[in-house]
């Protein structure tokens, strides 16, 4: 009985694959390759292009003069900061460069 059992399961297995390999089959048949919409000419898109520009711009949320200025502010000091640091540090490294190259006699 175990036998039949055994056979029984194999030849639904074997159906299964079957009617799988089918509806892959059917599936893979009935997708049709997408045809490209025919472009619009050059000056249609760019102006299609600049109307979304001005929409998108009209969405952004503009900060106020006082935050713009106190944002810039922050800026110009970080940017000034790191400026003086890494020119300190570079004066330094090429000092200590030429002390050691004067001293191995280079």
């Amino acid at each position: 009985m175990a036998d039949r059992k055994a056979g029984k399961q194999g030849k639904d297995r074997q159906g299964t694959r079957q009617r799988a390999a089918a509806a892959a089959a059917a599936r893979a048949a009935a997708v049709k390759p997408l045809k490209a919409a025919p472009k619009e000419p050059l000056p249609k898109r760019m102006a299609k292009f600049f109307a979304d520009v001005r929409l998108e711009m009209s969405k952004v949320i503009w900060p106020a003069r006082p935050e713009l200025v106190g944002s810039t502010v922050v800026v110009v000091v970080t940017v000034t900061f790191f400026t003086v640091y890494i020119g300190a540090m570079d004066f330094v490294f090429a000092r200590l460069l030429q002390v050691f190259l004067d001293t191995v006699g280079g």
